[in-house]
């Protein structure tokens, strides 16, 4: 049987072919602006200027910490969270600015997989010097409740931590343990001990906004008083641009935000440790 080409067949035909043509440009467009949004994110990451401390203005600025798993304390600069807002002042003094994080960042984002007791913390104060960019102070306060493993029975016991950190001093971590479940790296800061790991620390570099604070968690439970190395010091300060979202239509119906995120950081190292009935402490 012959075919023959009709008006509605070569119509038909046509049609189908507009049609497939207009997918195929949709979707040419919709990666182009995909394209575009992750060109966009990378270029905004890049763009960010590092806190200036010359400038004591209150205002809203970010940080992102570096997130390495807390079992290699020693790994530096390696893996950040994405940003967090805080906020600068000025300090007690014209030499000083502070850059708060609030309690509810911390709470919910800066410890991790702990279990916290709500509304327990305090904010998390960075007080640095505008001269030299040192971290006179970085510290908080607050409650968690971890999971002590007794053999027999696993429990959990409130637990008070202080977080204490700065750069103008020494400070490392000993070998890590084991105890009732949880991993500790106890703090140490004696120079002339050989068993302490010592970790540099960084004053704020202006043209990076990068600083790593070395210090101390101190803990203390109904049973136990000791302190654990902090990995809570290490972060990345910026300006914070006043864009807040940026939204990118892709022309085929489709839009993606760029909004500020959040994400976890490293547990704060809240174990509970004890020799001969004594609570350990730094040389």
């Amino acid at each position: 049987m012959r075919n023959f080409v009709t008006v509605e067949n070569f119509r038909a035909g046509f049609a189908r072919v507009r049609v497939a043509r207009d997918v195929r440009f949709a979707r040419c467009r919709s990666g182009f602006a995909v394209g575009i949004f992750f060109l966009l994110c990378a270029q905004m990451a890049a763009s960010a200027e590092p806190l200036n401390l010359f400038d004591p203005r209150p205002r809203e600025v970010r940080v992102s910490f570096e997130n390495s798993p807390r079992e290699f304390p020693a790994r530096l600069n390696s893996s950040y969270s994405q940003d967090y807002r805080a906020y600068l002042s000025p300090g007690l003094s014209e030499s000083e600015v502070r850059v708060v994080i609030p309690a509810h960042t911390v709470e919910a984002h800066l410890l991790g997989e702990q279990k916290v007791v709500r509304e327990s913390f305090s904010d998390f104060v960075w007080t640095f010097d505008v001269a030299t960019g040192h971290v006179i102070s970085a510290h908080l306060t607050g409650r968690v409740r971890p999971k002590i493993d007794w053999g027999f029975i696993t429990t959990e016991i409130q637990t008070d931590i202080e977080v204490e950190m700065g750069t103008a001093r020494v400070g490392g971590f000993r070998r890590p343990l084991r105890v009732m479940g949880q991993l500790v790296f106890r703090y140490c800061s004696n120079p002339k001990d050989k068993s302490c790991q010592f970790v540099k620390s960084v004053a704020l570099d202006r043209s990076t906004g990068y600083v790593n604070a070395i210090g101390q968690v101190r803990v203390r439970s109904m049973f136990v008083e000791l302190w654990n190395f902090s990995p809570m010091g290490e972060a990345i300060f910026s300006e914070l641009e006043p864009v807040e979202e940026v939204f990118v239509e892709t022309g085929a119906g489709t839009e993606f935000s760029l909004p500020v995120g959040l994400q976890g950081l490293p547990v704060v190292s809240d174990s509970t440790l004890f020799e001969n009935g004594r609570a350990l402490k730094p040389n």
